[in-house]
C-alpha cells in the first residue's frame, strides 16, 4: 500500500489512503471485539456495523493503483523489491522482538515458520501477496488496457463483474474468484476510470457525497440486521457475507467512496502525502502474524467499562499512530542507510 502512488500525488486519494487504513484497523479491533464476546448491546451493534469497512476500503486502494498506474509504459522493479525488503523486515524483526521479550505463545509448526520466513509467498499478508502479484503484471495489463477500444474495455468490466462479484453475491458460489484475480479486476477498473474519466465527470460532488453515506450505511446496515437473522446469516456463511471483498454491495460502496474522493479537490498537502506514506507499514505491523492477537489486548479488557463505545474508535486510532510512527523511523534508518552506501562505493 506504500507504492500506490503517482510522482506528483493528488492529496484527495492520499487522504483516501489514511482514513482507508484507519477504517481497516478499525475493522479488524471490531472484529476482535466480536471474536471475543466482550461487546453487548449498542457497544456490539456499533463493533458489527464498524467491522463492514475494511474490506471495502482495500478494494479502493487497488483501484488507486489502477487509477495511476495504468498509464505508465514501464512498472519499476525497484518498488516492487521496496515492498518485499518491508514485509520482510517486519516478518522478521517482530518476530525476533517478541522471541527476546515476551516469548512466543506457543510452539511454531512448519507452516507457520515457513510464513514468516517467506511472508510474501507464503500469504502471510494476503493483500501484499495479491497486490504484488498484481504489479508484477501490471505493465502487461496496461499494454491491454491501452489497446482495447472503449466499448471492448466496458464489456470487459461487465463480464467480469457479473463472473466475480454478481454471480458469487447471488449464487453463494465463487466459483472465478481468487484473490489475484481480485486485484486485476479492482485494477482494470480504476485504469478505466483513470482512461475515459470523462464519463463520470458529469457526476455532481453532491451526487457522490450521497451515494457514498447511503451505500456505506447500507453496507454497514446488512451486517447489524444479518446479526439480528441467525437462521439467514448461517445459510450465507455469516454476518459479514454482503461486506465480503467481491461481494456486490461492497463493491458498489468502494466506487462510490473512491468516486467521492476522486471529486475533491484539496490541493497538494505535504502532511497528508508523508502520512500516506506510512499506511503500508500500518498494514504489515499491526496484522504481522504473531503479534496481530496481542495488539489488541491492552484494549479489551477497558471495553464494556463506561465510554467503551468511545474506545471502539480511539483504540485504532492509537494503533495507528504507533504502527505509523514505527514505519517512519523505518523509512528514515533505511533512506539514511541508502546514501551512505552508495558514498562508500
Amino acid at each position: 500500500m506504500s507504492d500506490l502512488r503517482s510522482k506528483s500525488r493528488d492529496s484527495n486519494m492520499e487522504l483516501l489512503r489514511i482514513i482507508g487504513m484507519y477504517v481497516i484497523v478499525l475493522g479488524h479491533f471490531s472484529q476482535e471485539l466480536l471474536t471475543n464476546g466482550v461487546v453487548n448491546g449498542f457497544e456490539k451493534q456499533l463493533a458489527l456495523f464498524t467491522s463492514s469497512g475494511g474490506q471495502m476500503v482495500t478494494n479502493c486502494y487497488v483501484m488507486i493503483s489502477g487509477y495511476y498506474l495504468s498509464t505508465k509504459k514501464r512498472i519499476e522493479l525497484r518498488k516492487i523489491l521496496n515492498m518485499w525488503g518491508a514485509a520482510l523486515f517486519y516478518s522478521y524483526g517482530i518476530t525476533i522482538i517478541l522471541a527476546a521479550t515476551v516469548g512466543l505463545q506457543q510452539p511454531m509448526g512448519i507452516s507457520e515458520i515457513l510464513t514468516i520466513l517467506f511472508p510474501v509467498s507464503c500469504r502471510q499478508w494476503w493483500f501484499v501477496s495479491a497486490y504484488i502479484g498484481t504489479y508484477v503484471l501490471a505493465q502487461y495489463i496496461n499494454i491491454l488496457i491501452d489497446a482495447m477500444k472503449v466499448i471492448e474495455y466496458r464489456r470487459l468490466i461487465l463480464i467480469l463483474v457479473l463472473m466475480l462479484s454478481v454471480i458469487p453475491t447471488f449464487t453463494v458460489s465463487g466459483t472465478w474468484f481468487h484473490e489475484l484475480t481480485w486485484c486485476i479486476f479492482l485494477y482494470l477498473l480504476g485504469g478505466y476510470i483513470r482512461k475515459y474519466e470523462a464519463d463520470v465527470a458529469p457526476l455532481s460532488r453532491g451526487f457522490c457525497v450521497c451515494n457514498m453515506l447511503i451505500c456505506v450505511t447500507v453496507l454497514g446496515a446488512s451486517v447489524v440486521l444479518l446479526d439480528s437473522l441467525p437462521a439467514i446469516s448461517a445459510k450465507l456463511g455469516g454476518v459479514m457475507y454482503f461486506r465480503g471483498l467481491n461481494k456486490f454491495p461492497c463493491l458498489v460502496t468502494s466506487i462510490s467512496v473512491f468516486m467521492f474522493f476522486m471529486k475533491c479537490n484539496i490541493g497538494n498537502n505535504r502532511i497528508i502525502n508523508r502520512i500516506s506514506k506510512l499506511t503500508f507499514g500500518v498494514y504489515l505491523i499491526h496484522m504481522q502474524v504473531l503479534l496481530k492477537e496481542l495488539v489488541w489486548k491492552p484494549f479489551l479488557c477497558g471495553i464494556n467499562k463506561s465510554g467503551g463505545y468511545l474506545l471502539i474508535w480511539i483504540a485504532p486510532l492509537v494503533v495507528f499512530a504507533i504502527c505509523a510512527f514505527i514505519e517512519y523511523l523505518r523509512d528514515k534508518i533505511f533512506n539514511g542507510v541508502k546514501p551512505a552506501v552508495i558514498k562508500m562505493r
